[in-house]
């Protein structure tokens, strides 16, 4: 529990630097340390998000409503990451190499 807490203070200060290489690094390891820790994962997710890696994100946002399906946040999280996540993987996919958004 100690070391999650000390990887969790780690990443924020890497965060609050503007180091998400950093700070994402160091609430993996926390998530190491301890898999079933729910904030572990939510901070990680968000982190993940803002660095662009939505499918990722999503994927731990989701483990977290697993566990609290009642979370009015996290659903709306999920949303908000899930369409960036499809706009993104839209805009990769474009047969034509065009990186604009279809429209």
């Amino acid at each position: 529990k100690r070391a999650v807490e000390t990887w969790l203070k780690l990443h924020r200060s890497y965060y609050l630097l503007g180091n998400l290489d950093a700070a994402v690094e160091c609430a993996r390891r926390a998530m190491k340390r301890d898999p079933n820790h729910q904030r572990t994962r939510y901070v990680l997710a968000t982190c993940l998000a803002e660095q662009g890696n939505y499918a990722e994100a999503e994927q731990h946002l989701r483990w977290c409503l697993d566990r609290r399906p009642d979370n009015i946040t996290l659903l709306k999280m999920i949303d908000r990451v899930a369409e960036k996540r499809i706009r993104n993987d839209d805009v990769s996919l474009r047969p034509d190499g065009n990186t604009a958004p279809r429209r």
